[in-house]
C-alpha cells in the first residue's frame, strides 16, 4: 500500500479562497491574477504567494497550510509521514509559543515557513540545495 496521501486528503489541504478573520472576509487569492483556482473553489498551495498573511490566519487553516507545503514538496510520501504525525507535532510546535509574544509567535513560526517555501519554489533557491535541504 502507498504511504502518500490520497486525493481526498490531499484536496483537505488546500485553503478556501476567502476565510473568515474577525468577522471579516479576508482573501487568500494567489499573487499572479491569471492563476486559477481549483473547480472547488480552493486555492493549492503551490499558488499562494508573497501575499499569503499567516498572520490573519486560524490554527487550522495554519496547520493545514504547513501540511500541504510538506505535500507538495513530496515529504510526506519520501519520509512516509502519516498526516495525523505532522498534524500532532504541528500542534506540539505551537503549544511551545507564547501568544502574547508580540512577534516570535506560532504566525511567525507559520509565516517563515511559508516564506522558505515560497524561496525553494518561486524563486528556484531548490536548483541550489540537494534534496535532503529542501
Amino acid at each position: 500500500s502507498s504511504s502518500s496521501p490520497s486525493a481526498q486528503q490531499r484536496s483537505a489541504f488546500t485553503m478556501p479562497a476567502t476565510t473568515n478573520v474577525g468577522g471579516t472576509a479576508k482573501s487568500s487569492a494567489p499573487f499572479s491574477s491569471s492563476s486559477s483556482s481549483t473547480s472547488s473553489g480552493l486555492i493549492p498551495v503551490s499558488e499562494r504567494g508573497w501575499e499569503y498573511d499567516t498572520f490573519e490566519r486560524t490554527e487550522e487553516e495554519l496547520i493545514q497550510h504547513a501540511i500541504s507545503i510538506f505535500d507538495d514538496r513530496g515529504l510526506l510520501a519520501r519520509f512516509s509521514i502519516p498526516v495525523s504525525t505532522l498534524t500532532n507535532f504541528l500542534r506540539e510546535i505551537i503549544l511551545g509559543y507564547h501568544m502574547e509574544a508580540p512577534y516570535h509567535n506560532m504566525y511567525h513560526c507559520f509565516d517563515v515557513l511559508h516564506v522558505c517555501y515560497l524561496l525553494i519554489t518561486r524563486c528556484k533557491a531548490d536548483e541550489y540545495l540537494d534534496s535532503l535541504n529542501v
